[in-house]
């Protein structure tokens, strides 16, 4: 997949988004207190929301990249309210 700038609109939307999400992530931990079963909820809403966007080819390519950066990904800390 090309990498893209985005743009100063494209980032504040990328913030609220990450902060919204990770606000209700925390949420969903409190209230199910069962984190793997969230986490295994939003990736696999989050692969269908790709797989309608993206052909197959850049489908596979982000699986591949997922599957390359996956031992740079940090885990959510508890507090955490914006993107690292």
């Amino acid at each position: 997949m090309a990498n893209k700038k985005l743009n100063i609109l494209q980032q504040a939307r990328l913030y609220n988004i990450y902060r919204e999400t990770i606000n209700y992530v925390h949420h969903l931990s409190k209230k199910y207190e069962d984190d793997q079963l969230i986490a295994s909820t939003l990736l696999s809403q989050g692969l269908r929301l790709y797989r309608g966007i993206l052909d197959e080819k850049s489908f596979n390519e982000l699986l591949d990249t997922i599957i390359k950066d996956a031992k740079s990904i940090k885990p959510i800390e508890r507090d955490e309210k914006s993107i690292n």
